[in-house]
């Protein structure tokens, strides 16, 4: 989610969240869903996400990011839509499954008629139907990085490992994973490039993660790499199915922004 240089170190929960794409759309075969990988209960159709940048744009209704996420009904995903400011343009990325890959094509889509490309992605699936190398792609068909991911005993990705980035100080050079007895994950470790250096940093960004009772995260501490420290922490509103409908983030004591999600589940 987070791509331009070095914004998701600013934001650590945000960049968990854009590397839940590392753990998520496995074929069907697989018992894991991306559902579960979201920490979503239910059958979910699909669910849209307002983020405001405080409570007064909250009350003005000025949002930030609008995001709307469509699932397939065995769990899988199936599009995931990013609004521009404009609301008549907006970016589409849409997955096809196959047996050893998945495909990931991004057009932006203009009053909902004409789509014009703008990128792709490719995963290459292991014989467990786990992602082991990820292209991004350019429109031109060059590559934007590739990243190479190797999974723990509980087949869970413990290293994410980024080569061949035409442009490094976008993307870490490496992430470190370890997870609780429940499969979430414990601590993460994200090595970033330094740009003045022109080589990857040695000591990473270190973030722990606690959870709730209802399994999404509450609290994360945030060692930077240049030593400074923040701790960011989250409180939910959460509808019958057991999923958040408002996430407060707040870090230390200031609220640094406010998300609304509405969801649709299959069958309503």
């Amino acid at each position: 989610m987070l791509q331009e240089s070095n914004r998701f170190f600013l934001l650590p929960f945000g960049l968990c969240c854009w590397l839940v794409l590392f753990n998520a759309c496995q074929p069907t075969t697989n018992a894991r869903t991306d559902l579960d990988r979201m920490s979503l209960r239910g059958a979910v159709e699909w669910f849209e996400e307002w983020t405001y940048n405080g409570y007064n744009n909250l009350q003005r209704n000025r949002y930030d990011n609008h995001t709307i996420t469509r699932f397939n009904s065995n769990g899988s995903l199936h599009k995931i839509g990013y609004y521009t400011p404009n609301e008549q343009e907006m970016y589409w990325t849409t997955y096809y499954y196959q047996q050893d890959s998945i495909w990931m094509r991004t057009v932006l889509e203009i009053n909902r008629e004409s789509e014009h490309p703008q990128n792709y992605s490719l995963y290459l699936l292991n014989k467990r139907g786990q992602q082991k190398t990820i292209y991004s792609i350019f429109l031109d068909s060059s590559i934007n990085y590739r990243a190479d991911v190797a999974y723990n005993a509980a087949e869970l990705p413990r290293e994410i490992t980024y080569s061949n980035a035409q442009y490094p100080a976008n993307i870490p050079c490496k992430v470190l994973k370890t997870y609780n007895k429940k499969g979430q994950l414990k601590t993460e470790d994200t090595y970033i490039y330094d740009r003045d250096a022109g080589r990857c940093r040695e000591k990473p960004t270190h973030s722990t993660f606690t959870y709730n009772d209802q399994g999404d995260v509450d609290r994360e501490v945030a060692l930077f790499f240049n030593g400074a420290k923040q701790l960011h922490s989250y409180r939910y509103q959460y509808d019958s199915t057991g999923n958040w409908t408002q996430r407060i983030h707040y870090q230390g004591d200031d609220v640094i922004d406010i998300t609304k999600r509405t969801l649709q589940y299959f069958g309503q």
